[in-house]
């Protein structure tokens, strides 16, 4: 199946003021999700580190069933792109990585204005504090926002108010393949896998981004979305 490609928006996106990083009861209080998107029924095991080595995306260079000439080239400028000493601070972003809490959310909601992975009770306070103020080390956060057990990221973009503009204009997604062209951190990528896409694959060349996207992913899981640090012109 080919896949779909959606661009990089050109509109911009309502902003917040800044980044913040807190418990947000409240959020998780209103109106009840969509119970088909909402999976509670995870495994209680620790949750495996995320795909940050050798170079974040490769699973997803086989999972999309590219000819392997694609394949190969892929493989390639992801080498490229994190070959030692290309970025100075991607070293500090995947020690960032290493340090997360290793814990397994119980529910999973692609589909709330915030994506939503674990609830608080999965996290002792220490734990949450320290998630908190490891996710933000990788500030800024531009599109989201995002809710990690009960820590309330706030994106600097209202993403989900553009995100209620576009979905019609994509539908349906049910059993499509996505290639998100200027993904950002992922934002909408877990909101189109949310609504039924079979596989979602987002390319940017921010590392930053990556990391964020990579530190959302460790505690999805296996999920068919995937990153590749590539911009548009690879």
């Amino acid at each position: 199946m080919p896949f779909m490609m959606i661009p990089k928006p050109s509109v911009s996106e309502p902003r917040r003021p800044g980044v913040t990083a807190r418990r947000s009861a409240a959020r998780r209080q209103r109106a009840a999700p969509s119970l088909s998107r909402v999976i509670t029924d995870l495994p209680d095991s620790t949750v495996p580190m995320a795909e940050h080595t050798p170079w974040p995306g490769l699973s997803a260079v086989d999972e999309a069933g590219f000819p392997e000439r694609w394949r190969q080239t892929l493989r390639d400028d992801l080498e490229e792109v994190f070959s030692a000493g290309r970025h100075g601070r991607w070293a500090e972003w995947q020690a960032t990585l290493t340090e997360l809490p290793r814990v397994s959310p119980s529910l999973l909601d692609f589909n709330a204005d915030a994506v939503t992975i674990g609830a608080s009770g999965d996290m002792t306070a220490t734990e949450r504090e320290r998630l908190a103020a490891l996710l933000h080390r990788l500030h800024p956060w531009r599109k989201g926002p995002f809710n990690l057990f009960g820590i309330d990221v706030d994106a600097e973009w209202r993403s989900n108010l553009k995100w209620q503009r576009v979905q019609t204009a994509i539908a349906p997604l049910p059993g499509r393949r996505i290639l998100d062209v200027g993904s950002g951190n992922g934002y909408y990528a877990w909101r189109m896998l949310g609504a039924g896409a079979e596989l979602v694959i987002g390319i940017d060349p921010t590392l930053v981004h990556i990391a964020q996207f990579l530190a959302v992913k460790q505690y999805a899981g296996p999920r068919p979305v995937h990153l590749l640090a590539l911009g548009i012109e690879r």
